[in-house]
């Protein structure tokens, strides 16, 4: 009986194998439900079973060589398991357009031909919103991290050269919730941009805007300008200028770079032409950056 049992348990490997497979599951269960992960991760992994038919005809490979006994080779096993879990996890959070959780990404129409597009954008969550050359007039992706905001929806009405988008949020459901979302819009339309959101992260640079108007809090990188822009800032936010770009700021509580002249609730940049021209509405604040 003794030698049996010292057969039996002759390496520790599998038991902390199979602990650190529970350990596993437990803290991405925890994380789903604590809000560190999206829900649409448990889609995934739903989704990646075949993986664990696999890990069984390993297995039933390895019984005969090990036959049930404590030996190194029983802990391939759960280590197994542990790849499967981690692997689906990254590709989670690498946004793989194949997976589950990317249903609720979408892109707008093509830009083809579009010259002038307007965009109002209204969510309770994070957004960040930049410029690229995709084909499509803009994208949308969720941000795969827990919160309360739904997937995004859109209305779009295309008129010739020019496009108006609305993008805001569906009716909630319970697995696409998340943090917030990310769109990139083309960078070969002049976009006049209407965002409401409880945080902005926006780099508008290599993209052009006629208009833009913020609500809620956040940080903006602005573009160097092709004429007059018009902004309207209700909210605390941050806005980085590019040297030598014109910017003429109204508002209360405003705080603006050295260098810059004004008083009396008006504030100019020392940079001259064609410009910024932004409105900061009572109760708001605004702290300009040079970029």
């Amino acid at each position: 009986m003794t030698g049996q049992t010292g057969r039996r348990f002759s390496s520790v490997w599998p038991i902390w194998a199979w602990i650190m497979v529970a350990f596993g599951f437990v803290v991405t269960g925890i994380g789903v439900f604590g809000g560190v992960f999206a829900r649409s991760l448990v889609l995934d992994l739903i989704s990646f079973w075949p993986g664990l038919i696999l890990v069984m005809l390993v297995a039933a490979a390895l019984y005969p060589f090990h036959r049930g006994e404590w030996t190194r080779l029983a802990a391939v096993v759960p280590l197994l398991i542990l790849s499967w879990l981690g692997s689906t996890i990254a590709l989670h959070l690498a946004e793989w357009s194949v997976l589950p959780s990317a249903a609720a990404d979408f892109a707008g129409p093509s830009a083809d031909g579009i010259e002038q597009a307007s965009l109002t954008i209204v969510t309770g969550g994070d957004l960040s919103i930049g410029f690229s050359g995709a084909a499509s007039l803009y994208e949308v992706k969720t941000v795969r991290r827990g919160g309360s905001v739904p997937a995004a929806r859109s209305f779009e009405r295309i008129d010739g050269r020019s496009a108006q988008v609305v993008i805001d949020q569906r009716p909630p459901d319970t697995w696409f919730l998340t943090r917030g979302w990310r769109v990139v819009l083309n960078d070969d339309a002049s976009w006049s941009l209407d965002l409401n959101a409880a945080a902005i992260a926006a780099d508008f640079s290599g993209g052009g805007l006629s208009s833009l108007r913020l609500v809620g809090t956040g940080d903006v990188h602005l573009s160097e300008p092709s004429g007059d822009v018009q902004v309207v800032v209700d909210g605390r936010f941050g806005l980085s200028l590019p040297a030598g770009v014109a910017m003429v700021v109204t508002g209360d509580d405003v705080s603006v770079p050295a260098g810059w002249t004004g008083a009396d609730g008006e504030w100019q940049s020392p940079g001259a032409g064609e410009g910024y021209m932004v409105t900061v509405t009572s109760g708001a604040s605004l702290v300009v950056k040079d970029a």
